[in-house]
């Protein structure tokens, strides 16, 4: 099942509509990361301008990403949000 499904979105704030398209292009899929952490971890990251999701923690090391739907968009990163500090 797809990591999306059953998931909707709001338009503008009025009213809801199912997703057209998956958001999640990355899953890890190393064995060891195949089962919740018994601690509050962080479970959806950037990987490769997309949306990556691994249900142990992504910030655990080793991960091993694979396609989990190609259709997903690619995100545009912008540069770093503070300007660099001068002098």
């Amino acid at each position: 099942m797809p990591l999306n499904a059953g998931r909707y979105a709001t338009y503008n704030g009025v009213g809801k509509e199912p997703m057209k398209a998956p958001l999640i292009r990355y899953r890890c899929t190393k064995p060891e990361h195949q089962h919740t952490a018994k601690r509050p971890s962080d479970t959806m990251t950037i990987h490769e301008r997309s949306w990556a999701y691994c249900p142990y923690d992504v910030r655990a090391q080793e991960h091993l990403w694979s396609i989990a739907d190609p259709n997903a968009p690619e995100l545009l990163v912008r540069g770093p949000v503070d300007p660099p500090a001068l002098g």
